[in-house]
């Protein structure tokens, strides 16, 4: 065999055979890149809701798993590309070969028909394939343009809805305030429905307001028995009257539930309606009134809001503390515990309406 000819036909089959590799390469990356397409489909079309799990992620963590497919694509593409380069070189020397005579065109054709190559095929496949990806590559681009304005619009509305702790703090101690509103109501409806044991006693035996009337209406000494008396007798009577004040039974009078005074603009503290803060029949309960108070950040002595500011009551007594012969001026009287809860009934109510209309002005 003449060595000139055995070179150039050992020449065609190195060729051959890279041709062979290199179609053997694309068949696998157009395969890689069709598996990857999809995944990125169905990752930008369900927005990372799996349904199997019925989990659904947040926009971010699928815009970062559709640029990791999507940076797996451009790689696949890259190599794609750069294989249909080699194969259009290595036809390209074929080619040469022919031009220079070295082998003739059914030599060629012998020897891709051996290796099952088919030129004009495998051009085809590699064009429509580059003309595929493209249109995946746009359409893939304009789908995560607009995933990346729905992540910053996710991001924006986390802005606005995350809260500080304080913030949340003051949100659950309102929803918890406001149920217990209701509850109180609930209560105090319930309560004012029906006439207790002790308010049976008091409507029948007792119908005045505050048990010092029984003091004002007391008769007054003479002036000859005062100045009689001696400063032991005096002590006496004083130790005597403040052991019979003491264990007096002291009340606080209510108004009904949600009572208002048409035209008044005296408002409660607790309930805003139109009475005193101390006969709020909507509040009964002590402890609510000073969970309100504090809350509310208002002052405990005169039931105001100055939180920097010296109270100007603060040198003022509770009157039911006094009624009980102990001297205190660390609360208001509508926040005292000493005296017991009674509802005014018609008649104290109208007296109560007429008072206070006749008062100036003022805020319990």
């Amino acid at each position: 065999m003449n060595p000139v000819r055995s070179h150039r036909w050992v020449m065609l089959d190195e060729t051959t055979r890279a041709l062979q590799v290199i179609i053997q390469k694309a068949r696998g990356i157009e395969s890689n890149l069709k598996e990857k397409n999809h995944v990125r489909s169905m990752l930008l079309a369900t927005r990372g809701h799996s349904l199997q799990t019925q989990h659904q992620e947040s926009k971010l963590s699928t815009m970062m798993n559709v640029l990791k497919v999507q940076w797996e694509i451009e790689k696949e593409m890259n190599d794609y590309h750069e294989n249909y380069k080699s194969y259009k070189e290595n036809m390209r020397k074929i080619d040469d070969l022919v031009k220079l005579n070295v082998f003739n065109a059914a030599d060629i054709n012998t020897a891709f028909v051996k290796a099952n190559i088919a030129d004009k095929v495998n051009r085809k496949n590699f064009k429509e394939e580059c003309e595929i990806n493209a249109n995946h590559q746009r359409r893939a681009l304009r789908e995560i343009e607009i995933l990346q304005q729905e992540v910053e619009d996710e991001q924006d509305q986390a802005k606005e809805d995350r809260l500080s702790t304080w913030n949340q703090i003051q949100l659950w101690t309102k929803t918890i305030m406001e149920k217990l509103d209701g509850i109180e109501k609930i209560i105090a409806a319930e309560s004012c429905s029906r006439c207790t044991h002790t308010e049976k006693i008091e409507n029948t035996t007792d119908t005045r307001s505050e048990p010092d009337e029984k003091m004002e209406e007391a008769p007054v000494k003479s002036d000859s028995s005062s100045r009689n008396s001696t400063p032991i007798e005096d002590s006496a009577r004083y130790r005597s009257s403040t052991g019979n004040r003491s264990r007096e039974k002291i009340y606080r009078l209510l108004v009904p539930f949600n009572f208002s005074m048409n035209g008044s603009e005296i408002r409660c503290q607790f309930c805003n309606l139109c009475h005193l803060s101390n006969e709020c029949g909507n509040y009964r309960n002590i402890a609510e009134r000073r969970s309100i108070i504090k809350h509310s950040g208002r002052c405990k002595i005169c039931l105001n809001l100055h939180p920097r500011a010296a109270c100007r009551r603060r040198h003022i007594e509770c009157s039911f503390c006094r009624k009980d012969g102990v001297h205190d001026n660390s609360h208001h009287a509508a926040l005292c515990r000493r005296p017991m809860n009674r509802t005014m009934n018609e008649s104290e109510l109208r007296n109560n309406r007429r008072g206070t209309e006749t008062k100036p002005e003022r805020r319990d």
